[in-house]
């Protein structure tokens, strides 16, 4: 027997028709000490984490903090949502493999494979959200305080936290009736034929939004109870009426500088008007991604059932938000 033949034998059967063998490693084209040290010294950066209700101002809130000359936030990363769920999975089932005894010849003569563990998985995660955070943070390199805007950290922050040590998150909060209006405008936009076959109206949709708007405001108020210092949560509603306290207030927040010209700055890069390409707050575009920009617009587009709805599932926190 050739070595050639030799060899294919060892390497077990051919891949079955129509599919691929192994894909060789990408060439090694990194400095990985290097590599490792930049991580690190982001890891001791002061890191945040953006969370809300959906249409409750996260972006806006993060293009107001990325306006400012120490601040990297122009990411949706999805770390919780995704990254983190899939990283998860891909190691669950590296381990199935290597417990599999037919594909795995250690156990033929007694070895225990070595799997990933929780630790491993920890590890991985946080390297692989760094590495996303370092490219982002690239256009400002010597930015102090490096961020992350995904609607659903907010359901996390106590396993953030673990995680990163010195981080901090921002909860933003809008009335659910607002919300709901919005974020109906917001799914439709993007899958009509979907959110309609699902949601026959706006009515339809708000009962869904207050079900998860009293789950999220839920999960933070309890994060808030356990870590004081370490979130701020913020009412989309004041940003709106007194911008500058509230900026300056997110700014010490992350310990940047919050000089009354330097908020007056931000707040006119992220306005209304120049994030909605010259429409003033009011002027209603549906299309938009920054459709309105108002306060109380539920008022004229959900029924009186719907609103009661509303309020008997979202009581507690609307008013523990000042909305009752």
């Amino acid at each position: 027997m050739t070595d050639a033949a030799s060899k294919a034998d060892d390497a077990g059967p051919a891949a079955p028709s129509g599919q691929s063998g192994p894909e060789p490693p990408p060439p090694a084209m990194i400095d990985f000490r290097a590599m490792h040290a930049e991580l690190g010294a982001l890891f001791d950066k002061q890191l945040f984490f953006i969370g809300g209700a959906a249409k409750s101002g996260t972006t806006w809130l993060q293009v107001l903090l990325d306006a400012h000359p120490d601040v990297s936030c122009t990411g949706e990363n999805h770390f919780v949502t995704y990254l983190f769920r899939n990283l998860r999975k891909t190691l669950e089932e590296h381990n199935r493999v290597l417990l599999d005894p037919r594909k795995n010849t250690a156990y033929a003569i007694g070895w225990q494979p070595a799997l990933f563990e929780a630790d491993e998985f920890v590890y991985l995660a946080i390297a692989a959200a760094l590495g996303i955070l370092r490219k982002q943070a690239r256009a400002k390199p010597a930015a102090r305080a490096i961020g992350d805007k995904t609607p659903e950290n907010v359901r996390v922050f106590p396993q953030l936290f673990s995680w990163f040590p010195r981080s901090k998150g921002f909860h933003m909060v809008r009335d659910p009736r607002d919300g709901a209006v919005s974020g109906w405008h917001h799914v439709t936009r993007l899958f009509p034929e979907e959110t309609k076959s699902v949601y026959p109206g706006i009515d339809d949709y708000a009962r869904k939004y207050a079900k998860v708007w009293a789950i999220k405001t839920g999960d933070a108020a309890t994060a808030a109870a356990q870590f004081p210092t370490r979130i701020l949560e913020l009412r989309y509603e004041e940003l709106i009426e007194t911008p500058e306290p509230i900026l300056a207030r997110a700014f010490r927040f992350l310990d940047i500088e919050s000089d009354p010209a330097l908020v007056a700055r931000c707040i006119k890069a992220a306005s209304f008007e120049g994030l909605s390409g010259g429409r003033t707050r009011g002027q209603e575009l549906v299309g938009s991604f920054f459709r309105k920009g108002v306060v109380g617009d539920w008022q004229t587009r959900l029924a009186p059932e719907t609103i009661a709805y509303v309020l008997a599932e979202c009581g507690d926190g609307m008013r523990r938000f000042g909305y009752l």
